[in-house]
């Protein structure tokens, strides 16, 4: 075991249990909160957008530049946040397999062939996305 988690288990006591559920939950934790950043930017691209598109504004480039700024913005936080999100992962997974603790793999057969690939995690995909979106943005600019 990492020196780290060893403090870790150290600090609850040495209970296992409710270092792995304290893990467990950072993990959740932080995964809720990037999404939920996610969607907020989502929605602040998505309504830049609409407005980028509308024939009652007269410069199309700012509005578009405004675009690139957000998503700009968007992929920074979106990079930093998959950061918090992935911290307590390696912990976890190590307490896991020391504790004997299988980790289920998914039941449906696409998301099997996905979860085997192990190409991108979700929140890799999000990070992705944000950069399309991005290159979307910078894309219009050099349109209009």
């Amino acid at each position: 075991m990492t020196n780290d988690l060893e403090n870790l288990i150290r600090s609850f006591g040495g209970d296992k249990v409710e270092t792995l559920k304290f893990l467990n939950e950072q993990i959740l934790r932080e995964q809720e909160i990037y999404w939920q950043r996610f969607s907020s930017f989502a929605g602040l691209n998505a309504g830049t957008l609409v407005l980028a598109t509308s024939n009652s504004i007269s410069d199309h480039r700012l509005i578009i530049g405004v675009g690139i700024f957000l998503s700009f913005l968007w992929v920074y936080i979106q990079i930093i946040s998959l950061r918090y999100a992935d911290r307590a992962k390696p912990m976890y997974h190590e307490l896991r397999k020391v504790m004997g603790v299988k980790f289920s793999s998914p039941q449906s057969r696409l998301s099997s062939i996905v979860y085997k690939a192990q190409f991108l995690s979700s929140t890799d995909a999000g990070v992705v996305c944000t950069i399309l979106v991005l290159i979307l943005w910078i894309v219009a600019f050099f349109q209009t």
